[in-house]
C-alpha cells in the first residue's frame, strides 16, 4: 500500500473520504507506487498560520513535554513550523544559546501535525517580520524595537 502525504501524519486520517478515495484509485493501477503526494485542502485548513496549538515534543532522552505554540507555516513535507510561547520554553528548560543579534530568543520548531492539538484560543496575527503577535496583536519583537517591520513600515 502506498504512503499518502499528508495523510500519513494527518490527525483526521481515520474515516477520511479523500484518503479512502485515493487508495481506491490506486487499486486499479498495475504499477504499485510506494509514496504519493496529494493536495488536501482539509489538511491545509486544519492548522492555518496563526492557529494556537499544543505540541507534544521530546523523546526517551529528554522526556515528553506539552508546549503551547503558534503555527507560522505549513512546510511541503507536512511538517508545521511553530513559534513556541516563552512561558512554555521556561517550563521545559530548553535553552537558546545562540546570540541572534540582540533581538531576544525566538524558539522555532518543526512538528508533524499528528503531534498537535488545536487550542480553543483565537488565532494570532503573524507580523510581516515572521513573528507571532501577542494577544493584543502587537509583534513580540516590537517592545525591544527589533521588529524590522515596525521599524520599516511603522506598524506594530
Amino acid at each position: 500500500m502506498a504512503v499518502l502525504t499528508p495523510c500519513r501524519r494527518c490527525p483526521l486520517r481515520q474515516g477520511c473520504a479523500m484518503k479512502d478515495e485515493a487508495h481506491e484509485k490506486l487499486r486499479g493501477w498495475s504499477v504499485r507506487p510506494t509514496s504519493i503526494k496529494v493536495s488536501c485542502q482539509t489538511f491545509k485548513d486544519l492548522f492555518l498560520p496563526g492557529s494556537r496549538v499544543t505540541a507534544k515534543i521530546g523523546g526517551s532522552q529528554t522526556g515528553v513535554f506539552k508546549i503551547k505554540a503558534t503555527v507560522l507555516a505549513l512546510r511541503p513535507t507536512s511538517k508545521l513550523l511553530l513559534q513556541v510561547d516563552e512561558d512554555s520554553v521556561e517550563e521545559t528548560g530548553f535553552q537558546n544559546d545562540q546570540d541572534d543579534g540582540g533581538t531576544g530568543p525566538r524558539y522555532f520548531i518543526k512538528v508533524y501535525a499528528d503531534k498537535l492539538t488545536r487550542l480553543s484560543e483565537p488565532a494570532r496575527k503573524i507580523c510581516d517580520c515572521g513573528n507571532a503577535c501577542d494577544e493584543e496583536g502587537v509583534c513580540i519583537q516590537a517592545p525591544e524595537k527589533s521588529c524590522w517591520a515596525a521599524q520599516s513600515f511603522g506598524i506594530a
